[in-house]
């Protein structure tokens, strides 16, 4: 009797921990980066990459809203490893980064910053074993009030890949 009490309560616990992870999942592979110094430390929501222009693949990676509502959400128009600076709002040009920081992800949408300088840089693209890794920093700014965030110490490792 006892082994099963045991055996129920561990099934509970570990049922329980995966519901939590669901809400808290998404993706996999670890996410960090610093808002104005101050450290958001989170894992990957989504990592996917695919056709969003007819032209070339786009590679997306958004960090988890659920663990932290400071969130971003970058787009790099290309799928190998390299330097890609971000322009200021979404493009359609290749070998260029796009992305938004969220202060609130769940707050009011109009409080979003975009990209305004800086650079992605990846680190490791692999879309056969699905894994993506990298680094990036840089200025975001909010429009109409031109108020700046800086993002530093972006760091994206073993993000796993799914095709949109």
């Amino acid at each position: 009797m006892r082994k099963l009490v045991v055996f129920v309560s561990i099934t509970l616990f570990l049922i329980a921990c995966k519901k939590e992870d669901g809400l808290a999942g998404g993706g996999s592979g670890n996410m960090s980066f610093r808002v104005d110094g101050s450290l958001v430390s989170t894992n990957v929501w989504n990592a996917s990459y695919g056709n969003l222009f007819p032209a070339f693949l786009t590679t997306n990676i958004t960090s988890n809203m659920y663990k932290d509502k400071r969130a971003v959400n970058i787009n790099i128009n290309a799928v190998t490893n390299g330097t890609y600076n971000f322009i200021n709002g979404s493009t359609s040009t290749l070998n260029k980064a796009y992305g938004t920081y969220f202060p609130d992800y769940f707050g009011d949408v109009s409080n979003t910053y975009q990209f305004s300088s800086g650079s992605f840089v990846v680190t490791s693209i692999d879309t056969i074993a699905k894994t993506f890794s990298g680094t990036f920093s840089g200025t975001a700014t909010k429009s109409g009030s031109g108020e700046t965030v800086s993002i530093t110490e972006g760091v994206v490792t073993n993000g796993t890949l799914v095709r949109f």
